[in-house]
């Protein structure tokens, strides 16, 4: 099962624009794919899904909460295709901050991974409400059960020159971390 965010694009044989998370299957490893009917996740932002190790699927995305703050939601799925709201929590930004010493505001998409302690995921700082020329960092986002995060400021990338748009996290095959981001030019850092 492939996720993705309806964009109203033309190339999807899907009508209307609902700006939900939506999905593909594939039977035969990729190489061929099917729209499945329906909403996946009734969210609005893009979001992480992973398998996770209990069973079923664990998948977040941002929500809107009181006085215009989004929370960063948890959404669960035993099958990968009828996804229910969890919990969700608001995210202080103030610990990350960019190589001016600015902080954070509103965060980008983060993409989650599982580790040792709970999870991990980064995110960038969408620099809402701010004017160019834009520094924009990314920040680590920590969390001992998925629901409640925090920033650790330790593991915020700044730098002189702007982090353009959401970075990748993954596991490689080696098992190490990897994070992903566009920059000048392409950014790569082990975490």
């Amino acid at each position: 099962r492939m996720f993705f965010k309806n964009g109203n694009e033309p190339q999807l044989p899907l009508s209307g624009f609902d700006n939900k998370i939506h999905s593909y299957t594939s039977a035969d490893n990729g190489k061929t794919w099917t729209l499945e009917s329906g909403v996946r996740i009734d969210v609005g932002s893009p979001v992480t899904v992973r398998a996770a190790e209990s069973g079923g699927y664990e998948a977040w995305g941002w929500t809107p909460g009181s006085g215009g703050v989004d929370l960063l939601t948890r959404f669960t799925s035993s099958t990968g295709k009828d996804f229910t709201k969890g919990s969700g929590a608001a995210v202080s930004t103030s610990a990350c901050k960019n190589a001016d010493g600015a902080s954070a505001g509103f965060l980008g998409d983060p993409q989650v991974v599982k580790v040792a302690s709970g999870y991990l995921a980064y995110a960038h700082d969408l620099a809402a409400g701010k004017s160019a020329p834009f520094k924009r960092q990314v920040c680590k986002l920590s969390s001992t059960d998925g629901v409640n995060w925090s920033i650790d400021a330790s593991g915020t990338f700044a730098y002189q020159y702007d982090i353009q748009t959401n970075p990748e996290t993954f596991r490689n095959a080696a098992g190490q971390l990897e994070l992903w981001f566009p920059v000048d030019k392409i950014g790569r850092a082990h975490v």
